[in-house]
């Protein structure tokens, strides 16, 4: 059994909840992810922020929608957003309560969390403490999965 440990990336770049979100698109551009841990001071887990969180903030939530629809849908309104963006912290914007896996778990466990929770990385906790170990990617699940099935299909050959 191949463990999340084997495949996780340990330098994980994180982020603190008062850190600007532009702070946060800066990073995510510069190392090029797509997301990262939030921590607290003890570099606990507390949340994650992605590029849809981001992105999710230019449009309007549902009350926005029903209350000016034609304004809604124009891209002022987006423009607005924008401006907005700007002044959020990571706390404003990130996910609370996140999913992750201890490094001991299975590439397997995190293959169907991924899939059944719809999320493209996991941060790896100590068990104990919360504390951010490692990250484990959707392709690095994908790649150990994809060795795993090669390694045990039968030979094909003459």
């Amino acid at each position: 059994m191949t463990r999340v440990a084997d495949i996780m990336t340990r330098d994980v770049i994180c982020v603190r909840p008062e850190d600007s979100v532009t702070e946060v698109i800066s990073l995510l551009m510069k190392h090029q992810i797509a997301g990262a841990p939030v921590i607290d001071a003890e570099r606990e887990l507390i949340g994650v922020i992605s590029e849809v969180d981001i992105l999710r903030r230019l449009f309007p939530d549902y009350s926005e929608f029903i209350s000016d629809i034609e304004g809604a849908m124009g891209f002022d309104f987006t423009d607005l957003k924008l401006t907005e963006l700007c002044s959020l912290k990571v706390k404003d914007v990130m996910r609370s309560n996140p999913i992750a896996l201890a490094p001991e778990e299975s590439v397997m466990k995190a293959c169907g969390m991924m899939v059944s929770h719809k999320i493209r990385r996991l941060p790896v906790v100590e068990q104990d403490t919360l504390r951010v170990v490692g990250i484990v990617s959707q392709g690095q699940v994908f790649h150990e999965v994809l060795r795993l099935a090669v390694a045990k299909a039968p030979c094909s050959g003459p």
